[in-house]
């Protein structure tokens, strides 16, 4: 094993654990009202869960049982933080030491650009992600308690608020978050988990320091997400507020605070998540095109989403002003690049 690259160690892992997953999810206790899945659609089911890609070519409300659905929830999980940082962390349970090798395939699989202090950076980002996922789950409970029973409410709501904070769009709703067009409280709890998993772990770390220390200086990959992610968002929500405003089938015959809420919510989760509180195959040419674009750009380095990233996307528009600009160097945020 020591012989293989990190990059090899983590695609054989990740095809393991596709696998596993894909025979879990065929067993008869993880069938649904549906039933009858074959392999490829369990495959499918798999892949995309822990590739948090969030397609789909069943209904995951029907064609699987909670049992199933926790399966799918799990592949989500490891997906979202990587399957080597579970490993790291289930070594460090049982009392075993972390080796070079091992330290060098968390570097890669998190985005990291050192091994310095690599161990207590993935301790204290399982507990940061888990306190987030377990806030995001009771917000969502407060309003799924009221259309459900407690404990149907209680999965549903840790289903969500780990598929929204992996950007993996997944829902156990026929309907997905359709229903919840009108809910405060489901766009503004989805949209926030999405955002905080999409902006990276390492902007998340950055942002917890500076609590602790506000004269510490926040790196260039920090300021550069969060800049190009805040201009995304509202970028997104005018044009699909404006692209939709009189769409009856999408945000037409809402009220005006609902279109708000529903731009911006989509405006969050097209990037990389999938969620959706409209009809999007009803979106005009514009919107689509949009959408196309963000879906491309993606979330930001380390996150739990995918795309090109947000810092690149960043790095070619700087690129372009200062070609415009007729300026030898690109410099952003008061940094030069080369």
């Amino acid at each position: 094993m020591n012989k293989l690259k990190p990059s090899q160690i983590l695609f054989f892992s990740f095809i393991l654990i596709i696998f596993i997953g894909t025979i879990l999810l065929l067993l008869p206790i993880s069938q649904g009202s549906e039933g009858n899945l074959s392999f490829f659609e369990a495959l499918f089911t798999a892949t995309s869960s822990l590739s948090v890609t969030g397609l789909s070519v069943v209904d995951i409300s029907r064609a699987y049982s909670k049992f199933g659905q926790t399966i799918i929830l799990v592949l989500i999980q490891l997906g979202g933080l990587g399957v080597m940082t579970f490993s790291s962390v289930f070594m460090l349970l049982i009392g075993r030491r972390i080796k070079y090798h091992e330290k060098k395939i968390l570097m890669e699989n998190l985005n990291r650009d050192s091994l310095d202090n690599i161990v207590d950076f993935i301790v204290k980002l399982i507990k940061i992600v888990f306190l987030i996922e377990f806030i995001g789950a009771i917000f969502l409970l407060i309003r799924f308690k009221q259309d459900m029973a407690l404990l149907d409410a209680i999965f549903y709501s840790i289903f969500h608020s780990i598929s929204a904070f992996c950007n993996a769009g997944i829902s156990i709703f026929p309907d997905n978050l359709l229903s919840y067009s009108d809910s405060i409280i489901i766009n503004f709890t989805i949209s926030s988990l999405i955002i905080i998993g999409g902006i990276g772990f390492a902007v998340i770390y950055s942002f917890i320091d500076k609590i602790k220390d506000r004269k510490k200086e926040s790196t260039l990959t920090t300021k550069v997400a969060v800049r190009i992610t805040i201009w995304l968002l509202v970028i997104g929500f005018f044009v699909i507020i404006i692209t939709e405003y009189n769409n009856p089938e999408t945000i037409g015959t809402m009220s005006f605070f609902d279109k708000i809420m529903a731009s911006f919510f989509q405006s969050a989760t097209v990037r990389t998540a999938g969620f959706y509180t409209i009809s999007v195959d009803k979106l005009m040419p514009g919107t689509r095109y949009l959408f196309y674009l963000f879906m491309f750009i993606g979330a930001s380095p380390g996150s739990t989403g995918g795309g090109v990233k947000t810092t690149t996307f960043g790095v070619i528009i700087y690129s372009i002003i200062a070609i415009i600009r007729n300026k030898k160097d690109v410099t952003i945020i008061n940094r030069r690049i080369s």
